[in-house]
């Protein structure tokens, strides 16, 4: 027994975090951390450059979840949501569509020898990384950009945002407008509504259904305003946050219940197509059936919270790098 056990490689150590509360969700998570480190561990071995592009020291307390957002028309949205395993705390990281992109352009290359409109199709930015190269182009491209591990991507299309508001978080999220924003519906989708003369969303906080929400943020801007708040790219990075906290506020109320809606969305929407992701569903029905007990144990058993601050990586193209083009 003490041969075989010599065999097998050392295990991983995982960050232990001070707060009870969080080291107790992590426990909770633990499948999910323990597949993250096996996952850079691999990584590291068959790659050589894999710690050229993905910083040890920042990944060392981190996991993170690449999502890159698909919406008709527009391309992919990418962000990234890292969760801190000391503090409990989950930070939003996303980079523009348009960034031109290396990786893209050495992948799409390769892909079409010879083609000679590689970047006026978009594919040479972070616009197509899923629909092109699945996930290990999204995982590379987001490596690269921000040096992070991206131990698991999720693709999620306009559809499936809308449903998790709808079915998950209530169909009704509340954002905090700080500019007054003359906004543009797309000619080309009608889905969320459409006025020629576009629509105005006055300073202030905002209750949302599902469908406004989602008009709000796949609007252009007739006026363009400074500040990435004001900005497509912010204006999704606010949603994310308020659903999350939507979601966090019905879970306070019925954990139970909401742990079953999130698993029922996550599966219909992996069936349909309208969510794909790098991991068997069976760690999240595993992880599902681990609340319950966790949240009977625990009176003040909650999920982690977002970061008051986040990050916004754009192409410098566009101006001063903030998202004005």
């Amino acid at each position: 027994r003490s041969s075989e056990s010599a065999l097998l490689p050392p295990k991983t150590p995982i960050p232990e975090s001070p707060i009870e509360k969080v080291h107790s969700f992590n426990e909770l998570i633990r499948p999910f951390i323990e597949e993250a480190f096996r996952r850079r561990e691999a990584w590291g071995k068959s790659d050589p450059e894999f710690y050229q592009r993905v910083d040890k020291e920042l990944n060392a307390n981190l996991i993170s979840i690449a999502v890159p957002a698909w919406s008709e028309g527009r391309g992919e949205a990418l962000t990234v949501i890292t969760y801190n395993l000391l503090t409990g705390k989950a930070t939003s990281v996303s980079c523009t569509r348009e960034t031109i992109t290396p990786e893209a352009i050495r992948f799409n290359k390769l892909k079409h020898p010879g083609r000679k409109d590689i970047y006026s199709l978009g594919i040479g930015t972070n616009m197509f990384l899923y629909g092109t190269g699945g996930f290990d182009l999204v995982r590379r491209v987001i490596q690269d950009e921000t040096g992070l591990a991206a131990d698991f991507v999720v693709y999620v299309d306009d559809m499936a945002v809308h449903d998790f508001i709808r079915d998950v978080a209530g169909n009704k999220v509340e954002i905090e407008v700080k500019d007054k924003l003359h906004l543009k519906d797309a000619d080309f989708d009608k889905r969320w509504g459409f006025d020629p003369n576009g629509f105005i969303v006055e300073p202030g906080k905002h209750e949302m259904t599902a469908t406004q929400t989602m008009r709000y943020i796949l609007a252009s801007d007739i006026e363009t305003k400074p500040g990435k708040g004001n900005q497509p790219p912010g204006r999704k990075k606010d949603i994310l946050k308020a659903a999350f906290h939507a979601a966090s506020a019905r879970f306070r109320q019925d954990g139970k219940g909401i742990i079953a809606s999130a698993l029922l969305f996550f599966t219909k929407q992996k069936l349909g197509g309208r969510i794909n992701a790098d991991f068997d569903i069976g760690m999240l029905t595993g992880l599902a059936a681990k609340i319950p007990v966790a949240i009977s144990g625990e009176s003040s058993f909650g999920l982690p919270d977002f970061e008051p601050d986040d990050v916004m990586i754009n192409d410098e193209f566009f101006g001063d790098g903030g998202l004005m083009r």
